[in-house]
Order: C-alpha cells, then sequence, then structure tokens
C-alpha cells in the first residue's frame, strides 16, 4: 500500500514596523505554502512630506473636533488622541484647555522626533507625547482611564495595515474589521463611565458596488498617477476598469466604466503623486455608515452624532471642472458628496458597556454569582441602570434587532429579554454570565379570572445562581427543595396515576393547578374579586370526576418529571429537545426551616441560588417587570414537568419576537419606569 504524504499548509502573517532615512516603512510578510512563496507588501512614506501634509490642515481639525468637545471640556477631564502623528492636535488642545490633560501616542518614533521639534522649548505641563502601538500592548496596560478618546484618520490606517496581508484574502472585509472591532474593545474598556470616543475617517458610499461612469479630465491625470494606474496597482479589491469610447464624449476628457467604490477609493489619492506608492495600500472604504454603526454598538458605544465634514474645499480644488461621475445611465449625474465623504462620529461608551465592565471584572475574581455578591449588584441591576439601558435600545435600531432576536415568549408566562452577554470569544477568562429583563405584561379582565398559568409559574429550578430587582409590580417567591421520591411515594404515584383514565390528564393538570393557587390563598397578588369557595367547589368537583381524594391530590401536585434539555438548530428552525430523566418530589418548605414564601415589591432586589427550585407568583392586574443578573451554569441542565400530562421525548417550538413586538414591549416597560420622561 503506498504511503499518501500530506503536507500542512499554514499561514503566518507577521508585521514590522521600523524607520529609516526620512521614511516610515510598514512591511508585511506572508507565508502560504510552497506554491506561493514569500509576498511582501512594502508601505513607504516620506516623513516629513506626509507631516507637512497632515499638519497644513491642523486649524480645520482642530474645529472639527472642538465641536464635539466644548461640551464635555471640564477641569481634570483626560483627553488621549491615538495615532496621534506629530501630536500637534494633542498639543492645540492641551495650550487651548490649560485645565485638561492630554496625552498624544504614536508608534513611529521619525513622528515623535517632528512633534518634539515642533515644540521646541515651550513648556506645556498639561501635555505628554507618548510612544505606543495602540493595536498592541499599549491600551492593554494602561493603567489610568481617560474620559475622551480622540483618533483622526487612523482607523482606515489600522484597518489597512496592522496584521492583515495586503494581498487580499477573500475574508478580507471580515477580517479587517475585527481587526477595528479589537481596538473598539480596548478603547472601550479604557473609556471612564460616560466617557466619548470621538473619531474623523472615510466611510464608504451607500451600494457602493453599484456601476458607474467616471468622467475625467485628461490634463488633470498625471502620468503615472492616472486612473488606470490607479486600477492595475490598487491593493485590495480588483478595480473594475473599462475605457469607453462613445462618439458623443468630449475629447478633453477620459470616460471610464467601473464601481463607484473605485471612484471613491482613487479620488482621495489621485493628487497624492509624493506618497502614490503608500496611498495605494491604504484602504479608505473599509466599512460603510451601516457597518461603522453596528460595530461600535456592539462594541459598547451609543452613537450621538455622525456630521459629515464639508467636503466643499476638496470638491472646489480636485473636483470641480476635472471630474463628474454620472449612474450608469450616463445622463444622471452624482452629487459629489456622495463618493467624497469624511465624517466625525462622536460615540458615548453605552450603559450597558459600563454594566459589563463592572460584572466581567467582578466575575472574574469571584468566579460565580454569589449570595456575598448581592449587596454589590443592588446599584448596577437598578431601575436607573435600567432605565438607561432601555433608552439606548429604543435609540438604536441595530442594538433593538440584536435584542429582539434574543427574546422569546417564555413559557413560564413572561417575555424575557437576554439585554447583555459574555458568551462571545472576546470574554475569554470570564464565566459567563447575561444580563435579562423579565417582563409580565398585565391583561384586562385578568381581575376576574384566576388560573395557575396567569398568577403561578410551573415549579422549576435553574442551574445558576441570579440576583434580580423588581422594577415595577411586585411578585412572591415560592422556594422548595427538591428530593427523590422513595420507593412507596413511586408506588403510590403509579396506583394514583392508575386510576385516572387518560382521556382525564388534562383535568387532573386544572385539579392540581387549583390545588396550587389554594395554597397560597392569603396571597395579596390573588384579586380580591376572585372567588376562592367556587374555586373549592371547583375543585370538588375534579376531584369526584378523577377518583381520586383531596389528600392525593395534594401528593401529585408535589411529585415532577425531570427532563433533560437541548437546542436543536436545525435548518434554522431552533427547537428545545427534552428527554425524560426521572422524578423528585418538592418539600414544601426548606430544611434550614426558614420561611418558603418571600414578597418582593418594587425596587426591592432579591438573591436565588441554584441549590432550591422555584416559582414566581405575580398579580394579573399589574405591569410586572423584573431586571436580573444570571451567573455561570454548574450542574446539568433540567426541565421539571408535571408528570402526567405526557410522557419521553418532547420537543417544543421556541416564541421568537420580532422587532415590533420587541419595541413595544419596552416602550410600555419604559413609560411604567419613568412616566415623567
Amino acid at each position: 500500500m503506498k504511503k499518501i504524504s500530506k503536507t500542512l499548509i499554514f499561514t503566518i502573517v507577521l508585521c514590522n514596523v521600523y524607520t529609516y532615512a526620512n521614511q516610515i516603512c510598514i512591511t508585511f510578510y506572508s507565508n502560504r505554502g510552497n506554491s506561493r512563496g514569500h509576498d511582501v507588501a512594502t508601505k513607504v512614506r516620506q516623513v516629513e512630506s506626509y507631516a507637512n501634509w497632515m499638519d497644513a490642515s491642523l486649524n480645520e481639525k482642530a474645529s472639527l473636533f472642538i465641536n464635539h468637545l466644548k461640551n464635555k471640556i471640564k477641569p481634570g477631564l483626560r483627553l488621549v488622541d491615538l495615532g496621534a502623528g506629530t501630536g500637534n492636535l494633542g498639543r492645540y488642545f492641551a495650550v487651548n484647555f490649560p485645565d485638561i490633560t492630554v496625552t498624544s501616542v504614536e508608534l513611529s518614533p521619525d513622528l515623535i522626533k517632528i512633534g518634539k521639534a515642533q515644540q521646541g522649548n515651550q513648556k506645556i505641563p498639561n501635555y505628554l507625547m507618548e510612544h505606543g502601538d495602540i493595536t498592541g500592548s499599549y491600551l492593554e496596560n494602561k493603567k489610568e482611564k481617560s474620559d475622551i478618546i480622540l483618533m483622526n484618520s487612523v482607523l482606515h490606517e489600522v484597518s489597512s495595515f496592522y496584521h492583515i496581508n495586503p494581498e487580499i484574502p477573500e475574508n478580507a472585509t471580515a477580517q479587517r474589521l475585527g481587526e477595528i472591532r479589537r481596538l473598539l474593545k480596548r478603547i472601550n474598556q479604557n473609556l471612564n463611565p460616560s466617557g466619548s470616543l470621538i473619531f474623523r475617517d472615510f466611510v464608504r458610499p451607500t451600494n457602493a458596488d453599484r456601476k458607474v461612469i467616471l468622467k475625467h479630465l485628461k490634463s488633470d491625470q498625471k502620468e503615472g498617477f492616472k486612473f488606470s494606474d490607479f486600477a492595475n496597482q490598487f491593493g485590495f479589491f480588483k478595480v473594475p476598469i473599462k475605457i469607453l469610447t462613445e462618439p458623443n464624449q468630449d475629447p478633453a476628457y477620459i470616460y471610464y466604466e467601473t464601481s463607484l467604490h473605485s471612484v471613491f477609493e482613487y479620488i482621495f489619492r489621485k493628487d497624492h503623486g509624493f506618497d502614490w506608492k503608500a496611498e495605494l495600500n491604504e484602504n479608505y472604504g473599509f466599512w460603510d455608515e451601516k457597518e461603522m454603526r453596528t460595530l461600535l454598538s456592539e462594541e459598547g458605544f451609543r452613537v450621538t452624532t455622525i456630521e459629515n465634514q464639508d467636503p466643499s474645499w476638496f470638491i472646489n480644488n480636485f473636483v470641480k471642472n476635472k471630474i463628474e461621475v454620472l449612474e450608469a445611465d450616463k445622463t444622471t449625474v452624482i452629487a459629489p458628496h456622495e463618493y467624497v465623504r469624511k465624517v466625525i462620529v462622536n460615540a458615548e461608551k453605552s450603559a450597558i458597556s459600563e454594566v459589563r465592565d463592572v460584572i466581567n471584572e467582578h466575575i472574574r475574581r469571584q468566579g460565580d454569582l454569589k449570595e456575598s455578591s448581592y449587596t454589590f449588584f443592588q446599584n448596577v441591576i437598578s431601575s436607573q441602570n435600567a432605565i438607561r439601558i432601555i433608552k439606548e435600545i429604543l435609540s438604536s435600531d441595530d442594538l433593538l434587532t440584536a435584542v429582539a432576536k434574543r427574546a422569546i415568549r417564555h413559557p413560564l408566562g413572561f417575555t424575557k429579554f437576554i439585554l447583555d452577554n459574555n458568551w462571545s470569544d472576546r470574554f475569554k477568562g470570564v464565566p459567563e454570565w447575561d444580563l435579562r429583563l423579565h417582563v409580565w405584561d398585565s391583561s384586562p379582565g385578568m381581575s376576574d379570572f384566576l388560573s395557575v398559568e396567569n398568577v403561578l409559574e410551573s415549579l422549576h429550578a435553574h442551574r445558576w445562581n441570579f440576583i434580580s430587582t423588581v422594577l415595577t409590580g411586585s411578585i412572591e417567591n415560592h422556594k422548595f427543595l427538591f428530593r427523590q421520591p422513595t420507593e412507596n411515594e413511586m408506588k403510590l404515584y403509579e396506583r394514583i396515576i392508575a386510576k385516572v383514565p387518560h382521556a382525564n390528564q388534562k383535568t387532573l393538570e386544572e385539579a392540581c393547578g387549583i390545588e396550587e393557587l389554594l395554597q397560597i390563598r392569603g396571597s395579596s397578588l390573588i384579586p380580591e374579586t376572585v372567588d376562592m369557595t367556587t374555586l373549592i367547589q371547583r375543585r370538588k368537583q375534579l376531584l369526584e370526576t378523577l377518583n381520586i381524594s383531596e389528600s392525593e391530590l395534594k401528593f401529585l401536585s408535589s411529585i415532577f418529571e425531570k427532563y433533560e434539555n437541548w437546542l436543536d438548530t436545525t435548518n434554522n428552525s431552533p427547537k428545545e429537545s427534552y428527554r425524560l430523566a426521572g422524578y423528585l418530589i418538592a418539600d414544601a418548605e426548606l430544611s434550614d426551616g426558614t420561611n418558603n414564601v418571600t414578597i418582593h415589591k418594587s425596587n426591592s432586589t432579591y438573591f436565588h441560588g441554584r441549590s432550591s427550585a422555584h416559582r414566581l407568583a405575580v398579580d394579573p392586574r399589574v405591569h410586572t417587570a423584573t431586571f436580573l443578573l444570571v451567573g455561570p451554569s454548574k450542574q446539568e441542565p433540567g426541565v421539571l414537568r408535571r408528570p402526567f400530562a405526557s410522557h419521553g421525548n418532547q420537543e417544543i417550538q421556541r416564541s421568537f419576537m420580532t422587532v415590533d413586538q420587541a419595541r413595544e414591549t419596552l416602550k410600555k416597560l419604559l413609560i411604567s419606569l419613568s412616566p415623567n420622561d
């Protein structure tokens, strides 16, 4: 038998940044196996020309940022400018706002050297310039958090050069946005609560892949820097190009059939002849506005403003009478602001992100959500934070959509919203948790009707500890301990069940529900209009139909089947599957002798441990909601059911919410929590 040799092919991407001879040089190495050898792409900037180009527009950039900073500046504020170049922007703010501290962070030693030379002997006590790699260890090792972080035309550089092979793989977009995601995460972690990220950068045009006609004045196209040169040399995607020759064309122009994305990439670099090779290795259109909003939201930012930088100066100097862009019909002119677009974005650290940081840090240290954590988390899962988070969700379509996708109508009678969690790889090393809202909507007519479904949850156990704050309404928490039934108890159960015909199982379910309600007949959650005498009479009728005694009914009300469960997501149709795993008996009193019924009113917080089962009772007349933190799972999952309804394996289709349903439910809750807003 012939041996088959196998070659393990792998990719190593290394990025070295070094400087020499007044140049900034960033080189990428990629080994893609024997068939490709080494691919090397080098970005070389003429550092002094680059610095002069960037510094020339200082006043314009400063004024753009000041518009977003003026309402945030206060004594003692910490401002950090990441990817600061020569640091001129940071020095400007330090000089003009002496009551704040400013730090400029730059990777290139040459640009830092130029910046220090520009500062000369000028003493700026509230200013510091540091060397640091913002995609590496700088932010991870930074001890002091910031109030404001600035980035001026930095993100597209990060997307283009850090840890990425410039000969683009098929997953380039996801790979580059992943690098941006990692940086945004580090920035968020380095911001104080309510801190802000303010950045200026490019945004790809909407529907950028559509075919357009680029009409470009011949005299504006310098040899070696024409659109055709750009199309042949651009390193981030294959530029579609076709030179059109038609009788009615203006002979002073060249007409190119291409994409709007290509026009966008070319128009910003066509006059950068001194830095042409470097510019060809930059990817300006690394995201569009929707992708930008989504990434910021997912990484814990709330976008407050997106301001288009006025393109008039650029258009007047580099576009007007030189370039015209037409739709594919060759007659409709596309306005220049569609393909000449830079934005200033003001994004605040979100309430969800602030809460996430606190939870991660605490659970990382504790390893679990413990009863001793109760006092600490009272101020975290508070009504104030719930209101802030709900407002953030309702103000962001992306965030609302993400929350709605995780929301379900729970079989226990409430709507479950998972507001945030750390299930993704972004929080490795921290035991899992999730932050939830549970909402019971009040329903008309409930004051005159009572059933176990609209007052009492089914008795159940959790595999996690949780801490819960009642936001509105009130609940009763009924706690129980489970134990394995004895042999005699199982024989009694089988004897009682044998007396009940299969056709009467629904009747038995109703009887057990009434029995549970009668056990809590003194509860303030049961409407006064409900006639308990009528319930007792109904129970008597059901017992006669079932041919069992009152004591036998009480026994059946305490026994449960335990099911193992798992989620089956085959064919994008999530189902929960259950398999019978034994029987348990719920003892009505806890073994420590404490009262097993506790009432929790609005704004009260309580801890519930995984060691005891429970059920919640709610008033069906009142809009009720809880804000809860669920800790790590510590035991096998299990679901408890009445054993006489059905047996064996079962499947239940999850009931998900639409975005509109989620919006209306959250709006209604917000009105209950803050009626004066």
